[in-house]
């Protein structure tokens, strides 16, 4: 892992240039390779570190490369001998990471951060910022339940916890949807890193840095990709003739009457005679691959004096409706401006602004899905005249092709405009070295407007045989409702910075003021009866039966803030911190907290038993830290008596022709109310071995949570006659660690790569929880949450299927209460975890964890040969659930529109004995006719639903090509880079026989509109 490469330009008058290759200690270096700049032409003599090199021009510039170590560029010029000294390149380690109100250098951090760097975040085409933090960062987890444009953002938690603080530029602002070319870096605070921010740090901080101007020549940079999207998982569901035939079997297992004959089974199997449909609603609604593009073009550069960032963006994403009614639109500028006045003074103005449209149709996307879920194969998604609708028999009203048409069903539009300015000051002050004021304001706005109109339209059937279309009614109302609102933010701040070095000891530190005031207000306003649809205005609507609101929120906080860094000789660091923190949330005697945070490093690898006698040692780092920080982000005013005027058209009382509404008390306050406490605790361990080839970052943390919301049910009985306040009473406890090693290397001139693989897990326990008393051993084991974990399923454990109705009369465990009288071949069956030989609420159990993972874990892979380029993430997660019934909606005896699984597993009665399962892949229970029944057995919670959602998935993927300088320089051109990308192009799941219809990640309803696969081709051009 030692080689040096000379690069020579090939011009001017040859000759021999010979030489020598050391280190800063005079040491050689062995492994010398040469070549001229652009050819191969070139020998070495002697590889023990000195070289003879002929044929250079004497306008030639080495450039000594070696891994490990800091480039070098020398020129020829008129010398014969060129002796280089080359430094180590200790890898990371000069870093610059941003940090609450500053930046340090990685090497003296001495809390837990993790850093994403702008060549990262835009390897793959995204519409949301959020899906980029991925597998990115140890100690951040994501899961993201779906891909809709506008609304596929992903869920982010630091170690577990809850929403954590984002700032972009040090702005508590919307961020999800900012054009990821804009960004620089994130880093993601997970200690006392974070305890700078306060009362509101307590679940961690996520620090977004915007890219600034360079002292640099300008350079213009244009990037642009297509990308195609297509959902990770498609619902398969069943033709017409497998859905008729379950039908019957369903009627025959419930002695029904038959809806179909064997011989429509048969036609509608054949599709051939008008009527016997076969139609795939989901297709008929939704296409394979929708479009999405997005352009950007940004100027970068600068001098001494002024330096300057300017970008402008657009993104146009499409969904998967076929109606293509469905999409988000998104423009996007920013400037960033530093102005260096004086010796002394420098002034920063920033701008940002982003336009956001949603354009969707009235229905919503879970009403769509249930109607999807009813919409049989039976039943044709349109009729012959397009223009009379997407409507079908039996349920015409609800049919999901029509809901997913502006045409038909109306719209809800949402436009939002965000615009933030900030103007900052820095002034080192004379007379004191290493001073500095700064001073800041912040503002920004939010504008969002909203406007629904739900449209009617006539509905018919069809008659085949006469060939006639019967009206059906109409569906859907006749009103328009529209909503305004903005939200301002105020954001001063002055601050003292120190930084100055005096021999072995190195301070630095700030003192900190600022304020943060917000106004919010909304104003709604409806009608009905609109003269024409072809009108949506309100003026077009009936003053009767109109509706108007409107309100106002103001809020404000005020903080000082203080830290301080000590280092001696690089190798002892101590940083501590505190804040004062003032939210209106809260009443004067609780409105105050105090917020400190130590934290400690040694660095092992400065001291000399470690440089004397294990040079191989590049950084070794112990890390740990405390912090008190907290969480403001509760309902404000609780500490007061408070009404609320009920809007609902049945809370109301008439007086002869006046209406009068009713209010409603709050319930009772808290005098006492504050923020929640979070006390943290980690240890960590950081080293890069043999020139960097070798690292590893290791985390092991503890964080103690008090003060969190609860109703003290222990204290009062249960005959006390009002509603409790919420009072600081509950606490958890979150544990884990987090654990990352790197391997980078270089082979031969042209072939390098790197590898990083993290894991993080995190647990919280409850540590002590409000609840009512339990004695019971079984009621503490199954519903007592003191002294357990968070993030678990209690239910029935299942033992398969009765597979024939001797197996129910031969079960000596009393499953229904009834003797077993209840059950039918197919049922579950359940575990009788006491032996008492009865099923009832005593053998429930832990069965599962919750449906957001504890454990991530995540592999990159990058890889350079030439100008080629290959990126590749693999990201994972576990100890997490998926609860399938979420997606069947009744699968047990509401049939609706079935899945192939159901029919390909499900148990199969023999006609001949209606009592034995023919099918030998039975995996589900039997289907039922009866759809108004309940089969209250199947629909136990229990682990045969709550399947283990561990996945392993390639995230992103990017090959890329870097043009030859060569060719592209004579144009003009710095650089020319083409690429394809792709997200989420296969996954790995323990879903098993569900995971052709499931998405892991995916929750609820969102199961049918999960996260999107896509292939991007993109081409970044810099000028």
């Amino acid at each position: 892992f030692i080689l040096c490469l000379i690069q020579v330009s090939a011009s001017g008058q040859a000759k021999t240039v010979s030489g020598k290759v050391s280190n800063v200690q005079g040491e050689s270096i062995p492994g010398v390779a040469v070549m001229i700049k652009g050819t191969t032409q070139g020998t070495i003599t002697d590889s023990d570190g000195v070289y003879s090199f002929s044929n250079v021009p004497g306008d030639a510039t080495l450039v000594f490369s070696f891994v490990g170590m800091k480039t070098q560029e020398v020129v020829v010029g008129n010398k014969n001998q060129v002796n280089v000294s080359m430094e180590d390149e200790t890898i990371g380690l000069d870093e610059i990471v941003t940090v609450g109100y500053g930046t340090q250098k990685k090497v003296n951090l001495t809390g837990s951060v993790a850093t994403v760097q702008s060549e990262e975040i835009v390897k793959v085409p995204t519409a949301n910022v959020s899906e980029v933090l991925t597998g990115k960062a140890p100690g951040l987890f994501t899961k993201q339940d779906q891909g809709v444009p506008g609304s596929d953002y992903s869920t982010i938690s630091i170690r577990g916890y809850d929403t954590p603080l984002i700032l972009v530029d040090g702005i508590e602002t919307s961020w999800t949807r900012m054009d990821p070319n804009e960004i620089e870096s994130i880093s993601v605070l997970k200690d006392a890193a974070a305890a700078v921010y306060g009362a509101r740090a307590g679940n961690g901080v996520i620090l977004i840095t915007t890219k600034r101007g360079t002292t640099n020549k300008p350079s213009i940079i244009y990037t642009s990709n297509y990308t195609f999207q297509n959902p990770t998982t498609i619902p398969e569901f069943v033709s017409s003739g497998k859905y008729t035939e379950l039908l019957r079997e369903g009627e025959f297992n419930s002695n029904l009457p038959y809806t179909y004959s064997e011989e429509d089974v048969q036609k509608f199997y054949e599709g051939t005679e008008p009527g016997y449909v076969n139609e795939n609603w989901y297709k008929a609604a939704f296409r394979e691959w929708a479009p999405m593009q997005s352009h950007n073009l940004a100027v970068r550069g600068g001098n001494e004096k002024v330096k300057y960032y300017m970008s402008v963006g657009y993104l146009d994403q499409s969904s998967i409706y076929q109606s293509g009614d469905l999409n988000f639109n998104r423009y996007n500028a920013r400037t960033n401006v530093d102005a260096q006045i004086s010796d002394r003074l420098s002034v920063s103005i920033d701008m940002s602004y982003r336009n956001e449209m949603r354009k969707a149709p009235q229905t919503s996307l879970d009403n769509i899905w249930i109607n999807l879920k009813t919409a049989l194969p039976v039943w044709p998604a349109t009729l012959p005249d397009p223009e009379k609708g997407g409507a079908y028999s039996g349920f015409l009203e609800r049919s999901p092709v029509a809901q997913t048409i502006r045409d038909m069903t109306g719209f809800n539009d949402d436009i939002q405009r965000y615009f933030t300015g900030k103007i900052s000051a820095k002034y080192k002050i004379p007379g004191i070295d290493g001073l500095e004021a700064n001073a800041a304001l912040n503002y920004s706005i939010n504008n969002k407007y909203n406007k629904i109109q739900d449209k009617p339209f006539d509905l018919f059937t069809y008659d085949y045989a006469n060939q006639q279309y019967i009206p059906y009614g109409s569906n859907g109302a006749n009103s328009l409702d529209e909503t305004s609102s903005q939200y301002t933010q105020l954001y001063p701040m002055i601050s003292l910075n120190y930084d100055k070095t005096f021999g072995n000891h190195s301070v630095q530190g700030f003192l900190l003021a600022e304020g943060i005031n917000t106004d919010y207000f909304f104003l709604s306003a409806g009608r009905v009866d609109l003269l024409s649809v072809e009108v949506p205005y309100l003026f077009a609507g009936s003053p009767d039966n109109l509706t108007n609101n409107g309100g106002a929120v103001e809020t404000g906080r005020i903080s000082y803030v203080g830290r301080g860094n000590y280092s001696y000789k690089g190798k002892y660091l101590l940083e501590g911190t505190f804040r004062f923190d003032a939210s209106h949330k809260f009443p004067d005697d609780s409105r105050w907290g105090f917020f400190p945070s130590v934290s400690a490093g040694w660095r092992v690898s400065e001291e000399s038993f470690i440089k004397d006698n294990l040079s191989w040692v590049d950084n070794l780092k112990l890390r740990a830290s405390y912090s008190k920080s907290g969480n403001d982000n509760v309902e404000a005013f609780k500490y007061l008596t408070g009404y609320e005027i009920q809007t609902e058209e049945t809370n109301v009382y008439v007086f002869g022709s006046d209406v009068y509404r009713l209010i409603r008390s709050t319930g009772m306050p808290n005098p006492d109310i504050t923020w929640l406490d979070m006390t943290s605790y980690n240890v960590g361990l950081d080293g890069t071995f043999m020139r960097g080839m070798l690292g590893f970052e290791f985390d092991l943390f503890y964080r103690v949570t008090d003060n969190i919301f609860g109703q003290p049910l222990e204290t009062y009985p249960s005959t006390f006659g009002a509603t409790l306040p919420q009072v600081n009473l509950n606490s958890t406890d979150d544990r884990g660690f987090e654990l990352t090693l790197t391997h980078r290397n270089k082979i031969g001139n042209d072939f390098s790569y790197n590898v990083a693989g993290s894991v993080s897990i995190a647990r919280e326990k409850y540590k002590r929880w409000s609840e009512s008393p339990y004695n019971d051993e079984d009621e503490i084991r199954i519903y007592q949450k003191t002294g357990k974990y968070t993030n678990r399923w209690i239910g029935y454990k299942s033992d398969g299927l009765f597979m024939t109705q001797e197996d129910i009369d031969n079960h000596a465990v009393d499953q229904d209460q009834a003797g077993n009288t209840t059950l039918r071949p197919g049922d579950i069956k359940y575990i009788d975890r006491n032996d008492d030989k009865i099923i009832d609420w005593r053998d429930q159990d832990v069965i599962g964890y919750g449906t957001f993972p504890d454990l991530t874990c995540g592999l990159n892979i990058q890889m350079q040969y030439k100008g080629f380029s290959l990126t590749a993430l693999f990201q994972g997660a576990s100890l997490f659930n998926s609860m399938i019934s979420d997606v069947l909606r009744g699968p047990l005896q509401n049939l609706g529109n079935p899945f192939e699984f159901q029919y390909k597993y499900r148990w199969q009665p023999d006609p001949a004995n209606p009592d034995v399962n023919i099918n030998p892949d039975a995996k589900l229970p039997a289907v039922l006719g009866d759809g108004t029944g309940t089969n209250t057995n199947n629909n136990k919670a229990s682990d045969f639903w709550l399947q283990d959602a561990t996945y392993l998935r390639l995230k992103n993927l990017n090959i890329s090509y870097s043009l030859p300088g060569k060719i592209i320089k004579s144009f003009g051109i710095q650089d020319v880079n083409v690429y394809v990308a792709g997200s989420n192009l296969f996954t790995l799941s323990k879903l098993g026989i569900y995971k052709s219809s499931v998405d892991p990640e995916a929750t609820g309803y969102q199961k049918f509109y999960p996260p999107v696969k896509t292939i991007s081709f993109g081409l970044n051009v810099t000028l």
